[in-house]
Order: C-alpha cells, then sequence, then structure tokens
C-alpha cells in the first residue's frame, strides 16, 4: 500500500487533463480478448428500453432468464452456457468491481444495477475463473457506472404501464476537471402490483461516487450504494392452474432484502510500463422471508431471517514492458475475502406437532493470487496463459465436521489471431472449479449436514468475431466442456448433493447483422447446447432447466431521423423441469415470445434531449413457463408462470 501511495503522488502537478477511468478489470476492447465478449455501451442499453438488468438479458444472445415471480426483476435468475439448476452461481455480476454475487443461495440482486446510468456493461462468456476466482465458471457480467470523465450530464427517468408499474430514476455525473475530481450519483424507485396475485414490489436503490485522478493517470475513488427490495413470492402452480388461471396465486408469502455497502478502489502509475491498483469492498444484506403455505391436507409455517457481511480485497500489478523485443503484458493479482452468514428460522407443520428452530453460523475465508501472461509472438498473434491458486477456510455450525477446507486450481491458455482491427480469431482452453454454497450442503430433519464438495472442470472453446464493415458484423463460437461432481439437487433424498458422474456441455453461438445509422438494422442470434449427464444411471439424460436452443431475432427501422420502431423475437426451446434428474416428467413447450414498440428522440429547438418510449412485450399474450420444479414422487411439475402481454411507456430528459 506504501508503494501505491508513492506511486500516485511523486508526479502529482497543478493540471490535471482528462482521463479515462475503467473501472473494469477487463480493461481491453473485445477484439483484444482471446475470448467472446459482448458490448453494450449506454446508447445501446438505453435503445433496449428494458427497465432492469434480467429485462436486458432476455434480449442478449446465449442468456437464459428464469421468471420466478413473473416481471419481478427481484425474482429473476441468469444462467448462461448450458447451466440450469442454481447457475446464477456460476455467472458473477459485477458492479464497478463490487461482486453481487453472493457466497450463499441467494442469486445476485440484478435491481442493484441501476441500467439508467450504467456506462457500459459487458458479458464475458465461458470460465473466468483465473481472472475473477470463483462463481464465474460459465461466465462473467461486468457492468461500469464511472463515467470516467468529467463531462456533465444529468438525466431524469420516469415509466408506468400494466399492472400498476410505476417507476422513476434520476441520475448526474461530472466533475471539476482543474481539480482533478469526478462523481456519479443514481438513485431509482420501482413498484408494481404484479402480473399474478401476490406479486408486486417496492425497489429502492441508490448509489454514488467521487474520484480523484492525478496527472499521471493514477487516481482514488470511493463509492457507496444502498438498496431496499419488498415483495411477494406468488409460488408456483399447478399444470392446471397454469395453463388457465396463470395469474393465480396459493401463496401468501413475502420477502424483504436490504443492502448497503461501500468500495474504494484506486490505481497508482509508477511509469509508461508499471502500475498497480486495488480494490477493496464491504457490504452488509440482511434479509426477511416469511410463508403461511396451505398444502390442504397441513399448512406450513416458516420464517427465516439472515444477515450476510462480506469484505474483499484484492490488489494487482500490471508490466507492458517488452520481453525479449516482443509485446508483452503481465498482470500478477491477489485476492483476501471474507463472508459471514447468520441464519434463523422457525419452522412448523400446524397439526404436526410443535415449531422448531434452528440457527447456523458460517463463514468463509479465501486467500489466493493469479498471474497472467499475454505475449505477442508476431504483431497480429498472441499467446495468453494464466493460473490461479487459491485456499478456502470454511466453518459451518451445522456441518459434521465442523467445516472444510480447500485447495483450488484453474489455468487458461489461449491463441488470439487479430490480422485486422476488425477481426479476431481465438482459441481458448480453461481449467475452472466453482465453490459449493456455504448452505448447499445435504441435510434432512435437523440432522447434521455434510456439505458438498466443490466443482472442477474443463473448457476448450473455438470462435471469432468480424466487423465485416462499417455496417456489417458477424461471430461464430463452439466450446465444449466437462464437469466433475456438479452440485444438482437429488429429489429423491430431497437434497443437494455432488453427483457421482461426469456432465458434458457442447454448444454452438452464432450471430450475424447489419446495422445503418438512422436508417435500419437487425441482428440474428443463435445458441445450442447439448448438456448432458454423460455417464451413470441417468447417462445422456439432458441437465434439467437448460433450453436446447435459443433464438433472438431483434430489428429496427427509423421512419424519420427522429422517429424508430422496433420488433423482437425470442425462442426458447424445450427443455426439463428444475430438479428432473430422471428426466421422467415430460419436457416444458418450447417458448415463443414477440416485442414491439417505438422511439422518439427529438433533435430540434429546446426538446433535444427528450426521448418518449413505448414498449409492448409478450405481444400475443403468450402464456407461457421458463421456470418449473419437478417432484418425482408425485411424477408432476409445479409451475412459475412468466408475465403476460404487458406495456411500458417511458419518459426520460438528458441534459
Amino acid at each position: 500500500m506504501v508503494l501505491f501511495m508513492v506511486a500516485i503522488v511523486s508526479t502529482v502537478a497543478t493540471n490535471f487533463p482528462t482521463v479515462v477511468v475503467e473501472a473494469s478489470r477487463v480493461g481491453k476492447e473485445p477484439m483484444e480478448m482471446a475470448q467472446h465478449v459482448e458490448v453494450f455501451d449506454a446508447a445501446a442499453i438505453q435503445a433496449t428500453d428494458a427497465k432492469d438488468l434480467p429485462q436486458l438479458a432476455a434480449r442478449v444472445p446465449g442468456l437464459n432468464v428464469y421468471h420466478l415471480g413473473a416481471g419481478n426483476p427481484a425474482l429473476a435468475q441468469i444462467q448462461m452456457r448450458g447451466y440450469g439448476e442454481t447457475g446464477f452461481g456460476r455467472v458473477l455480476l459485477s458492479v464497478d468491481g463490487e461482486y453481487l454475487s453472493s457466497f450463499d443461495f441467494y442469486a445476485p440482486n440484478y435491481t442493484r444495477v441501476p441500467l439508467g446510468g450504467v456506462r457500459k456493461l459487458e458479458i464475458l462468456y465461458g470460465p473466468q475463473t483465473v481472472r475473477y476466482g470463483d462463481s464465474a465458471s460459465a461466465g462473467m457480467i461486468n457492468v461500469i457506472t464511472d463515467p470516467g470523465d468529467y463531462e456533465q450530464k444529468t438525466y431524469g427517468e420516469i415509466h408506468g404501464g400494466s399492472w400498476g408499474r410505476v417507476g422513476v430514476q434520476t441520475g448526474t455525473r461530472g466533475g471539476f476537471e482543474d481539480e482533478g475530481v469526478g462523481y456519479f450519483a443514481d438513485m431509482g424507485y420501482d413498484r408494481a402490483d404484479g402480473y399474478r396475485d401476490n406479486s408486486g414490489f417496492d425497489l429502492w436503490n441508490a448509489q454514488g461516487g467521487i474520484r480523484k485522478d492525478f496527472a499521471n493517470g493514477s487516481f482514488l475513488r470511493v463509492s457507496a450504494f444502498f438498496n431496499d427490495a419488498q415483495y411477494d413470492l406468488p409460488g408456483p402452480l399447478s399444470e392446471y392452474d397454469y395453463r388457465h388461471h396463470p395469474r393465480k396465486s396459493v401463496y401468501r408469502d413475502w420477502a424483504h432484502l436490504t443492502s448497503f455497502g461501500t468500495t474504494v478502489s484506486g490505481r497508482g502509475v509508477i511509469n509508461d510500463e508499471n502500475e498497480l491498483s486495488f480494490i477493496a469492498t464491504f457490504s452488509q444484506r440482511h434479509s426477511h422471508y416469511t410463508n403461511d403455505d396451505d398444502y390442504g391436507a397441513y399448512t406450513y409455517l416458516r420464517d427465516y431471517e439472515s444477515n450476510v457481511w462480506n469484505f474483499r480485497f484484492a490488489p494487482q500489478y500490471d508490466c507492458t514492458a517488452d520481453l525479449w523485443d516482443f509485446k508483452s503484458d503481465f498482470l500478477f493479482g491477489g485476492e483476501l475475502k471474507y463472508s459471514r452468514l447468520r441464519s434463523d428460522s422457525t419452522d412448523q407443520y400446524l397439526g404436526f406437532g410443535p415449531a422448531t428452530q434452528e440457527s447456523c453460523m458460517t463463514d468463509r475465508w479465501t486467500a489466493g493470487t493469479f498471474a497472467q501472461e499475454e505475449f505477442w509472438l508476431i504483431e497480429s498473434l498472441s499467446l495468453v496463459v494464466g493460473a490461479r491458486l487459491e485456499r478456502d477456510w470454511n466453518r459451518n455450525s451445522i456441518a459434521v465436521n465442523g467445516g472444510r477446507t480447500d485447495n483450488f486450481a484453474a489455468g487458461e491458455v489461449a491463441l488470439n489471431w487479430h490480422p485486422v482491427d476488425e477481426a479476431k480469431v481465438f482459441l481458448r482452453w480453461c481449467r475452472f472449479y466453482r465453490n459449493p454454497f456455504t448452505d448447499e450442503y445435504r441435510w434432512r430433519d435437523g440432522r447434521k449436514s455434510e456439505t458438498t464438495k466443490p466443482e472442477t472442470g474443463w473448457d476448450v472453446e473455438l470462435g471469432g468475431q468480424w466487423d465485416i464493415t462499417d455496417e456489417w458484423f458477424a461471430s461464430a463460437v463452439a466450446y465444449y466442456s466437462e464437469v466433475e461432481d456438479e452440485i444438482h439437487y437429488n429429489p429423491f433424498a430431497m437434497s443437494n448433493e455432488n453427483s457421482k458422474w461426469l456432465h458434458r456441455r457442447e454448444g454452438i453461438d452464432l450471430a450475424f447483422g447489419w446495422e445503418r445509422d438512422k436508417h435500419a438494422g437487425f441482428r440474428f442470434a443463435w445458441s445450442g447446447v447439448n448438456a448432458i449427464k454423460a455417464e451413470g444411471i441417468y447417462k445422456d439424460n439432458w441437465v434439467p432447466g437448460v433450453p436446447r436452443q435459443q433464438l433472438n431475432v431483434d430489428g429496427r427501422v427509423w421512419l424519420w431521423d427522429d422517429f424508430s420502431v422496433s420488433a423482437g423475437y425470442r425462442l426458447v426451446g424445450v427443455r426439463y423441469a428444475i430438479s428432473d434428474t430422471p428426466n421422467a416428467n415430460g419436457r416444458l413447450s418450447a417458448v415463443s415470445v414477440f416485442r414491439l414498440g417505438c422511439r422518439y428522440e427529438p433533435s430540434f429547438w429546446h426538446l433535444e434531449g427528450l426521448s418518449f418510449a413505448f414498449t409492448c412485450d409478450n405481444l400475443f399474450d403468450e402464456s407461457y413457463c421458463d421456470y418449473a420444479v419437478a417432484s418425482v414422487t408425485s411424477g408432476k411439475n409445479a409451475y412459475y408462470p412468466a408475465a403476460g402481454r404487458s406495456l411500458l411507456f417511458t419518459v426520460r430528459y438528458e441534459f
């Protein structure tokens, strides 16, 4: 840390030029990276008219979104690369360097992402374990809100639509160039009664930060956030009710989630070839969940409350000095994380005895280090080699052995051929791991739990991206992966456990499109994956919850310079319900959802900066379900209906 501070203050000057602060540890353009990357800038995000991250993800090729609460973003889950149940635990979500992926069973809080104030959103496909550690074995979503300059921008937005949905968001960013100080802040509120009975939500989100820039490109940055989410839990329906009464709910459950935290990050430039950076984050999350479920013969009551504390510190050194007269980029970093979960629950089956109470305390320390070298064999061809070593100490008050210690190793080797600025071809091999959630264990009837082991696997992919002209683009990726000890739900034992047999995934992602500014554009993207149990009694069975294919077709036409009409189509292929490891309950039907919208952005007089948008999602009011849970004992599925036709109007002003 002393060296880092010396690097900052040693070259302080009185005049501060405009600097670009990249909060991402990626720090490269997509064509420079030996992997498949999708990037959305602020304009592209606004053009989708999405109001939350799950809405945006549903329009991104290769991402699969589960809707457990119809249109409630707090109850959505995002998966990728052929993972189904708990797939969200394999897609790392980062906001300005803060990891939102939790070490317990909660999916990331997607309401923490203020889409209206995002500068850049990067989606990295495939394992990212070497650079980012746990929770990134399938990919990563990296969100950057820090504007990185001093340009003054302020925006305000209000939207409203079906089922009582009303939201407002405002934010500002800018700075004082002479003093080298930048700032940003965003605040939003979103609420709805919900498509289904007992599916409403109230969501508050606020965040902001300040950044001090130094003349040599160094900076220090401090940010903080607060989020409050209160929402109903409508629960699943029988197949009959799902088909005939999709808006019905038989549950009276609800949840309240409150979180806050702060992040300190910085970069110290030593010279033109060497720099140090670091990030330190602290967050706390309080959740309270209660239910009162009527199962006919009995009523099950549960009250669950938990607190999670997270701390992470990650320093990094970057050296771009030539190696043997060849261009080189060497990264070396470390990571220290600590997480604690304290939970208390009360459970009772009315008429079947008194209530039972249980408390749990779990701690996880993680210490890791990684190194990555990118070496240019020739000007257009680079070799990437990286490795990560990590050690975890877990303490669990209800585990059989009180906890466990695990050692992890990850590695990658990649070639990136970049013959011209507009094209690349890459070949990449990765070894990855995933640590189980701290509450992802086997236990029944109050007995001590048997802790699950970490997953390990490897992945190889071959792909390329090509900006054919200024208007045409295309990409193609093929991948193959195998996972050992994959954690899944055993419906017969009614608990999570490590599979005894190998899981295999092989897939293809294809995309191409064309766009001419202020005229028209389209994008076609198709993803297919064969995710199967490769061994054992369920050999060749599909991995539950994974659609065999997804298709996204989107288009936009400008009727005149200020007014455009857009349309979209999304196909999600057939799949088995979550937990249907035997593939016994039948496949869920394929889903076809259409979207239609328009956008007016006047460019004349004092109306410039205003935009008006209208979107109709699920245009033909398709009754569908993208998430269902199987019961092996009854041979039936429990269905979570997605939202029907919804209308949304948005007015935004930016100045």
